[in-house]
């Protein structure tokens, strides 16, 4: 996946990170339906986690007396990008109420970021930028959604983001004729405020 690079003058940068395996799933043409509307504005860089190969972390404590981490991969120079982004969006579909494994590993990765930023404060961060999740479900139960919110969040503190907003798509698993619960939800929704 590529940036969208014409030789343009950008009000702000946006890293995707995408978590799907498939080029065509329902997760990328929901981000895409997204990036329309800020693509105009905004230099969008994208980072596709399955073709990364991020380690997993063994939780072998070196961050909690460096800076760092022993394992060496494409990890931090995606982190470079996050740091320098104005917004993060996550587009992932949600697998077991979790993440994909790829995704996983590389939000476990930044637990040498969370020591260094949050627990010990040896580096500070700004607390100005915008935190999306974007995610695709296979069912129309709702806690699936809801399940990613709590590492998103996490996520996003330790790039000085807030989760902003969510955008979702429920029942991908379901034939076309039952998919309607996306629906049914937004309308309950709407009448229980």
């Amino acid at each position: 996946m590529s940036a969208n690079t014409a030789n343009k003058k950008f009000s702000s940068e946006i890293v995707v990170l995408h978590g799907s395996p498939h080029n065509d799933s329902y997760t990328e043409k929901l981000t895409a339906a997204y990036l329309e509307q800020l693509e105009s504005t905004a230099y969008v860089r994208h980072v596709d986690l399955f073709e990364t190969r991020i380690k997993p972390c063994t939780d072998c404590k070196y961050c909690y007396k460096h800076d760092g981490c022993p394992l060496h991969d494409s990890f931090e120079s995606i982190a470079d990008k996050l740091d320098q982004a104005d917004a993060i969006i996550l587009s992932t579909p949600v697998y077991y109420l979790g993440f994909p494994a790829p995704f996983k590993a590389f939000i476990d990765r930044t637990q040498q970021l969370f020591v260094r930023r949050v627990l010990f404060k040896r580096e500070k961060i700004a607390n100005n930028k915008k935190g999306i999740l974007i995610c695709t479900c296979g069912g129309c139960d709702l806690s699936a959604v809801e399940s990613l919110k709590a590492p998103a969040e996490m996520f996003f503190s330790v790039f000085g983001a807030t989760l902003s907003e969510t955008v979702y798509l429920a029942g991908t698993d379901l034939p076309p004729e039952k998919r309607r619960c996306n629906r049914i939800k937004l309308i309950e929704k709407e009448m229980s405020k």
